[in-house]
């Protein structure tokens, strides 16, 4: 689509609007009303690259340690433990990088 020059600066001014909403709904300190990366993912400022066939569920977050008040040296050894244990899930290859 080639658009004149005056769309072209609405669609961009448009966009910049899109960007600061969702950045302000990302970063909202109140983790039950920030809107979640799926959410994040339906907002307009994605239309143009959403594409639900390549986004993958994220498992649901495990917040067990959130709370806990533990020493310093226990949060090190339990990090240092995810780090070994951590595993990259498999992904299917991106369109976009697909030949």
């Amino acid at each position: 689509v080639v658009l004149e020059p005056e769309a072209e600066k609405s669609l961009a001014e448009v966009m910049w609007l899109y960007s600061v909403n969702l950045l302000e709904k990302m970063l909202v300190l109140d983790a039950e009303k920030r809107v979640t990366a799926a959410e994040a993912l339906m907002h307009p400022y994605f239309e143009p690259i959403h594409d639900p066939e390549e986004e993958i569920e994220a498992e649901k977050y495990d917040d067990t340690f959130d709370n806990m008040d533990l020493p310093l040296d226990e949060w090190k050894r339990i990090t240092y433990k995810e780090i070994l244990n951590f595993k990259p899930p498999q992904t299917l290859e991106s369109k976009e990088t697909a030949v």
